[in-house]
């Protein structure tokens, strides 16, 4: 059974290695932007999360899903 903690850890060490980031330095309430991210970064991260857990992420709530703490929530709203 998956926890809000596996979900956390799936987003963090996805976004590190879209970014080339280490894990140690995503923090859940840093923006993708501030760690780098540019668009090309958060469409391949938003296809990852989609395939990982199986879920369709729209283009609209792509756009709000800007830090590791909301990509959580949105996933665990909807895989919980």
């Amino acid at each position: 059974m998956m926890n809000t903690y596996d979900i956390q850890c799936t987003v963090v060490e996805t976004i590190a290695s879209v970014l080339k980031k280490e894990l140690v330095d995503i923090d859940e309430h840093v923006s993708f932007a501030d760690l780098g991210a540019d668009e090309l970064d958060l469409f391949e991260f938003v296809l990852k999360m989609e395939d990982a857990f199986l879920i369709e992420i729209s283009d609209a709530d792509a756009q709000t899903l800007t830090s590791v703490a909301q990509t959580v929530s949105y996933i665990a709203a909807r895989k919980l």
